[in-house]
């Protein structure tokens, strides 16, 4: 009997475990959507909506917050800060990629969509685009980050 009763509770928390990884897997889809669906908008500095624009941090706090109904800070050096590390091998489609485009420390986020690329406002002058992580980008890559909540980061069993 206690063996059964083990193994009916191992098969719950599997389950459990399943469940909670699908939720995870459709909130990156819809932050991944939300951000895809700016393709186009223009870059404006400060820019946090649709309707007026975007620059590269104010596109990643509205997608999820869109996306994933999870609120993080607004500058791309405060993402940073709230994002759980990630080795750029272990990176996956939903975190965050970071860079150092000027000054000394990160100053420029997209989201990753895996396979080297990445979503997110550039600069002045131009709209919100996918690129890949290479040439200007790969010289100027600080790494990626999860933000828990709106990621594939493992959930602790409760």
């Amino acid at each position: 009997i206690k063996a059964k009763s083990k193994r009916v509770r191992q098969q719950a928390e599997a389950r459990v475990k399943q469940e909670r990884t699908q939720v995870m897997v459709k909130k990156v889809e819809n932050v991944i959507r939300t951000a895809a669906s700016e393709i186009g908008t223009p870059y404006v500095w400060g820019g946090t909506t649709p309707g007026k624009g975007f620059d590269c941090s104010g596109l990643v706090q509205h997608s999820l917050a869109q996306g994933a109904n999870v609120r993080i800070p607004r500058t791309a050096a405060e993402q940073y800060a709230a994002s759980v590390k990630v080795a750029n091998g272990q990176a996956s489609r939903g975190d965050l990629v970071f860079f150092r485009t000027h000054g000394g420390g990160v100053s420029h986020v997209g989201i990753y969509l895996g396979n080297g690329k990445f979503l997110h406002a550039p600069r002045k002058g131009k709209t919100v685009t996918v690129s890949t992580i290479s040439g200007y980008w790969q010289d100027r890559l600080i790494g990626f980050g999860r933000i828990p909540g709106a990621c594939k980061l493992p959930l602790p069993m409760v």
